[in-house]
């Protein structure tokens, strides 16, 4: 079985959490770990599952609008942001629109702030309503994994990944798709 793992990061959380999560399936499957900005369109083609995520902005993806604020923000030293991969081209939004064919299984998560716990909206929701409308088959709900409001992951966060990786890796389909 192959999954891959497709994120959008902009100060590096949603990479840490995608990598976590590649590496919770990588016991269990072939995997790969891809940033939007990669050109690997052959590798999401060829999988079995698709992992995708995103960091949340005003309750859902990214746009180039937002992206283009986080970038004003690392501007200002008293936020101490970096950028994680130089300045975000492209988002998850943008990228699903530039790959139609995608595997028939997938999963989705976000990051967001803590403080936007109860708020309803999230990329990992958008992610997952995009997805079903194309009659893709859903693994496992929406996934959220929370950063402070000083943009650190929370404790426990990247485990929490790693364990859902494998979750993923190994839910009760998995043995169906396995070749």
């Amino acid at each position: 079985m192959r999954i891959v793992v497709v994120y959008e990061s902009i100060f590096g959380n949603t990479h840490r959490i995608a990598a976590a999560i590649e590496r919770g399936a990588r016991d269990h499957a072939s995997t790969r770990l891809v940033s939007v900005g990669d050109r690997a369109a052959e590798d999401v083609a060829a999988a079995d599952i698709v992992v995708l995520g995103a960091p949340t902005h005003a309750f859902s993806l990214s746009t180039p609008a937002s992206r283009h604020q986080a970038v004003v923000w690392t501007r200002d030293p008293e936020r101490d942001l970096a950028l994680d991969a130089g300045e975000p081209v492209t988002g998850i939004r943008e990228w699903l629109d530039a790959h139609p064919h995608l595997p028939s299984y997938f999963a989705c998560f976000d990051t967001r702030a803590q403080s936007m716990r109860r708020f309803p909206g999230s990329a990992a929701k958008s992610i997952d309503r995009r997805l079903r409308s194309n009659r893709l088959i859903q693994l496992a709900s929406p996934r959220s994994f929370y950063v402070s409001s000083e943009n650190a992951l929370l404790p426990g966060e990247e485990d929490s990944a790693y364990a859902w990786g494998e979750h993923l890796a190994t839910t009760s389909v998995a043995p169906a798709i396995r070749r």
